[in-house]
């Protein structure tokens, strides 16, 4: 399935040296909420551009990304990433790739988009 174009700008922004966090309801084909507690992993890469060589972040579901089975609210899937991680973050544009795959299945691109980021930038 093709990935679904989400930019990360305006309120979703990610703010350099500032905790940003994405909660998501990941659904199947048949559209019911996927229990991704076991047999996923996920991964998000933000890079300089799409395609792009210069690689700033990759976070997985071993240190940034929660899977599970939906909670009340229909969040199966939570990115939380930390001051740490945005600090790696270096340019005021970037481009995200969110992934989705299935033990013993093809990788499913899930989301990807533009990415702008509010520098951290010392007063003077």
């Amino acid at each position: 399935m093709p990935a679904i174009r989400y930019d990360l700008t305006d309120s979703r922004r990610i703010e350099q040296g500032v905790t940003w966090n994405w909660d998501l309801g990941i659904v199947g084909e048949d559209g019911t909420l996927l229990d991704l507690s076991s047999g996923y992993t996920a991964r998000m890469s933000v890079s300089n551009k799409k395609g792009g060589a210069t690689e700033y972040l990759e976070v997985t579901n071993s240190d940034s990304i929660t899977l599970q089975e939906a909670d009340s609210d229909g969040i199966n899937m939570a990115i939380e990433l930390t001051p740490t991680n945005t600090d790696l973050i270096t340019a005021k544009k970037a481009y995200h790739v969110l992934e989705l795959v299935e033990t013993g299945a093809d990788t499913d691109r899930l989301f990807e988009g533009c990415v702008e980021v509010a520098l951290d930038t010392p007063e003077v």
